[in-house]
């Protein structure tokens, strides 16, 4: 009996394993798209309950530039599924800056190292907008979000800069 059991939890296990997999190169409006979505949350959720603020808020990075790459492709090729897409993309930009707020509050000697990546990766969503915007061709809603969107990042970049001047002032006054 317990040889069986571990038998239907492997083949359950690994169907759910490959189902992620294939789920990763999904975009908005394909089958599997709420697969990637759900596997990105379990990471973060994750790599959170260990205590590890630094990497969660580099795995949500690496969630706003997939959302971000997802904005561009679903522009050309499912127009219909911009608008939602680019709300996803305002909602984890928004969840990078509540990272970072933890981090800074939680681990200030860290900030330093993700200034950087979310500088590139805010870099990297602020193009690919640009690059929507200057193809045109989307609803006014849509519009109307990719200028929130905008805003959420210019917000992050702000916050950025202040924690690390913060941070800074803060090791100034220690010395």
């Amino acid at each position: 009996a317990a040889l069986v059991m571990v038998c239907v939890f492997a083949l359950s296990a690994g169907g759910w394993f490959t189902g992620v997999s294939a789920a990763q190169n999904s975009l908005p409006g394909d089958l599997l798209y709420g697969v990637k979505l759900a596997s990105e949350k379990t990471k973060v959720f994750v790599v959170k309950a260990t205590g590890n603020s630094q990497a969660a808020v580099q795995l949500t990075l690496e969630h706003a530039s997939n959302r971000s790459a997802e904005v561009k492709q679903v522009h050309k090729t499912n127009p219909e599924e911009v608008e939602k897409t680019v709300e996803r993309l305002k909602k984890t930009v928004e969840e990078v800056n509540e990272g970072l707020k933890h981090v800074s509050s939680e681990h200030p000697e860290i900030v330093v190292g993700l200034a950087k990546e979310i500088t590139e990766t805010t870099e990297l969503i602020t193009s690919d907008l640009k690059e929507v915007v200057k193809e045109g061709g989307y609803s006014e809603a849509t519009a109307k979000g990719i200028v929130e969107t905008q805003k959420a990042v210019n917000k992050v970049e702000i916050d950025t800069v202040e924690t690390l001047v913060n941070g800074s002032q803060v090791g100034d006054e220690g010395e």
